[in-house]
């Protein structure tokens, strides 16, 4: 991406984490494309031997390498060395494509009533996809150790916020919809669940299921972190200092 130097006019800068590439647009004040440029992983991170992006593993299992996201986003030696493979519990991580926590899905769906009972909950029915049926298959099939050394968890759009802004970002309400756990604050059944609708809320029922246990379903909770429900009408935090200095961000964008 060429040089775009700073003439008193805002720009905008957005990151699409796709599954084959990272792709960085940047526009202007009156959404005038000012410039793009993306990382194709296969071709420009050959290393990590991806195909479109992903692993494809016996057992419909279709996975992503996280330190590949990481040199995507900054290829220097001085991001990447503070994020290696073996800091995740899972350093491939289950892409949309995957399948493998399909049966996990089932049992969720199943031990909450059925599909119209799990819909009503928490918005979904069983779907191999979401972030509570691949929560279950990890504490099922992984050794243990993998559940023991997760502390937190989020989805790809939160991670990279993270990274950008050097701190824990949370996800937003539309993100932990999609993760089979969260109920929507206007959701009508929140009150049959011990809740108030003013606000959304993670369903300690379904918590439970993937850990187990009510004390391991609190544990999860832990993982998954707050969640803001302002519909992105807040700021949530500035850009690091780390890519203030190193590539000219502005200090507290």
């Amino acid at each position: 991406m060429p040089t775009v130097h700073k003439t008193g006019q805002a720009l905008f800068l957005g990151l699409e984490l796709a599954t084959d590439q990272l792709r960085a647009t940047i526009v202007d004040e009156s959404l005038d494309l000012v410039g793009v440029e993306s990382v194709e992983f296969d071709t420009e991170l050959p290393e990590y031997q991806t195909h479109g992006g992903i692993f494809t593993n016996p057992g419909d299992a279709y996975t992503t390498p996280i330190e590949m996201w990481i040199k995507g986003l900054d290829p220097s030696i001085l991001l990447h060395k503070h994020f290696p493979a073996h800091l995740f519990s899972l350093p491939n991580v289950p892409t949309a494509s995957d399948t493998s926590s399909h049966t996990h899905a089932l049992t969720i769906e199943t031990l909450l009533g059925g599909p119209d009972h799990m819909a009503s909950r928490v918005g979904t029915c069983a779907s191999s996809s979401l972030v509570a049926a691949q929560l279950l298959r990890v504490r099922e099939t992984w050794p243990q150790e993998v559940w023991a050394r997760t502390g937190r968890v989020q989805l790809a759009s939160a991670f990279l916020s993270s990274l950008i802004a050097g701190k824990w970002m949370g996800m937003g309400e539309a993100e932990a919809c999609t993760t089979g756990m969260w109920v929507h604050g206007a959701n009508v059944n929140a009150l049959n669940l011990g809740q108030s609708a003013a606000s959304g809320f993670w369903d300690e029922g379904v918590l439970d299921i993937v850990g187990g246990s009510r004390e391991e379903g609190r544990r999860v909770r832990g993982w998954l972190g707050d969640v803001d429900v302002s519909g992105g009408g807040r700021r949530a935090g500035n850009v690091s200092r780390y890519l203030v200095e190193r590539y000219g961000f502005e200090p507290g964008m």
